[in-house]
């Protein structure tokens, strides 16, 4: 166990090895801590005894795993790789042509088995470096080489963008609103206040049922539908039409843009009977 205090101390082992770098401590459990493993902290060494800070490579994607539920309701040809959720508008990703949905499988003929993988591999790469990616797009291989940037500083948490409104009470659908969710259209005024990018264009969702599969795949309140299984959602009568379709057994996708944290993610969801 660590103490308030130790971040940035040493962590021992019984044989008086160090073996990481104390991080931090849980908030919500009784002694557990967190340390950067020493491997980490030892491949940076050289970096900070010449320039004193870490220069890390950096592409500009949000990436998640490929698993069962989501090769299954994107149709996707592969069951493995880091799927590309997200692309910084303007980043090495952007410029070379990588595009949503897109799975990594491969880093200079390397495989790529999972989102982390690939993350620990850029981040090791210095600045200025190529790195050539396989890649599926829609069912069909593709090469791609991507001129990695230094990653740039961590911005500020954006302020709160939830709804200030109460939540909206659901409509009666059978009792219960389709997938569990309760949308709106996005007026010019939401749209300011959210700050949403132009590029943007969806339904935001006021309302996520408790115990419904949208609350248990982690959607939230305050988020912006942009898709259902890669079809556009830009108005409710569009989010009506998909979600009424769906059967249950179904899985579906969902890509998600949460203004708060400036982030397209994709999420999956199971139907359930109604």
């Amino acid at each position: 166990a660590i103490n308030f205090g130790n971040s940035g101390g040493p962590l021992i082992n019984s044989r008086g090895e160090v073996i990481g770098i104390n991080a931090a401590i849980s908030s919500r459990a009784s002694s557990i801590g967190f340390a950067v493993p020493i491997n980490g902290a030892a491949s940076v060494l050289p970096q900070l005894r010449a320039r004193g800070r870490v220069s890390r490579g950096y592409m500009g994607v949000g990436l998640r795993d490929v698993d069962q539920d989501l090769e299954r309701s994107l149709k996707l040809s592969v069951d493995h790789g880091a799927l590309v959720q997200d692309i910084t508008a303007g980043s090495p990703a952007d410029r070379a042509g990588l595009r949503p949905y897109d799975v990594i499988t491969s880093l200079d003929d390397r495989p790529i088995s999972n989102d982390d993988q690939l993350i620990r591999e850029i981040s090791a790469r210095a600045p200025g470096s190529a790195a050539r990616l396989h890649l599926v797009r829609d069912g069909r291989d593709q090469m791609l080489t991507v001129k990695l940037a230094e990653r740039p500083a961590r911005e500020r948490d954006k302020p709160d963008t939830s709804p200030s409104s109460p939540p909206e009470r659901a409509k009666s659908d059978a009792d219960s609103p389709p997938l569990g969710l309760v949308v709106r259209d996005i007026d010019r005024q939401t749209s300011e206040r959210l700050e949403l990018p132009r590029q943007i264009h969806g339904v935001l969702i006021t309302r996520v049922e408790p115990m419904s599969s949208s609350f248990d795949g982690g959607i939230e309140r305050g988020t912006v539908l942009l898709e259902i299984n890669r079809q556009p959602v830009e108005s409710v009568a569009d989010y009506r039409r998909v979600a009424r379709a769906a059967r249950p057994g179904d899985i579906l996708t969902l890509y998600i843009y949460a203004p708060d944290l400036d982030q397209r993610q994709l999420k999956t969801i199971r139907v359930e009977d109604r």
